[in-house]
């Protein structure tokens, strides 16, 4: 199967997202997107954010089924509210789409810090922190493939109690599948972080075994600056067969596209 993974910055570059998306459609099985809005109030835009990104999607891939899972609280630009957007209410969430071949098994989505956990250690990050995680099945064989975009705070991607939190979390969630698995998605975070190190103690980093130098370009203004060029990983359990894992070339968000073939 073939899976492409992408950070889609709200839509702010939408007629190439989606023609890209629109082109992959024809030979990729699942697409895990993140930072995707819905519920916005018709085709209004606010600060270049396609408030009903997941619609537009939608209607470009209708040979697939998906599941959605928002965040809990509305969008932000670091501390700035984007006020038109709480307006009109959309949500900021995880999209998974999944060729309607494919059979969905079972799928849950929750907050990777949860409301309760801000009484024992405040949030210091803004936005996001979603896990989607889907079981499928296709020709007898069974896959969990975790959708993930990590708590964002606007600076340096390192750890804090929030985002250790975060991984062990996500690994939790897996830990009593016995099915190959795939954690994929922006994951905001540094490759020396120990909050990646844990899950590589037991996913197989496809990012640092392919030597990837950067999953960002220059539309994002703070890789230079705070030094991020790698935000997005894919990991892997160590009984999924990886036939091709690479980072794509197409520019239609401030995150580059990761793409996966296993068997």
């Amino acid at each position: 199967m073939k899976l492409i993974s992408l950070n889609t910055w709200g839509g702010k570059l939408l007629n190439p997202l989606l023609d890209f998306i629109k082109e992959k459609s024809s030979d990729t099985d699942i697409f895990c997107f993140q930072e995707i809005f819905s519920g916005g109030e018709g085709d209004k835009k606010s600060k270049d954010i396609e408030s009903n990104l997941l619609s537009k999607i939608s209607k470009i891939l209708p040979d697939y089924a998906f599941h959605y899972q928002p965040g809990a609280t509305p969008y932000r630009h670091g501390a700035e509210i984007v006020k038109e957007v709480i307006k009109d209410k959309p949500l900021v969430g995880n999209a998974t789409f999944i060729k309607k071949d494919i059979k969905i098994l079972n799928w849950e989505g929750f907050l990777t810090y949860p409301e309760e956990m801000k009484k024992e250690f405040p949030l210091d990050l803004e936005g996001a922190g979603i896990l989607l995680d889907i079981d499928v099945r296709k020709d007898n064989k069974e896959f969990s493939i975790a959708n993930i975009h990590g708590l964002w705070g606007g600076g340096p991607k390192d750890d804090s109690l929030a985002r250790l939190f975060q991984s062990r979390r996500a690994l939790e969630s897996l830990r009593g599948k016995t099915v190959p698995k795939i954690l994929i998605g922006d994951f905001n975070l540094r490759p020396e972080t120990e909050s990646i190190s844990m899950i590589e103690k037991e996913m197989r980093n496809l990012i640092k075994e392919g030597k990837i130098e950067t999953t960002r370009n220059h539309y994002y203004e703070g890789m230079k600056k705070y030094k991020d060029y790698i935000a997005d990983y894919c990991f892997v359990s160590k009984d999924l067969e990886v036939k091709d894992f690479k980072v794509l070339p197409n520019e239609i968000s401030d995150h580059q596209p990761l793409y996966l073939e296993f068997e």
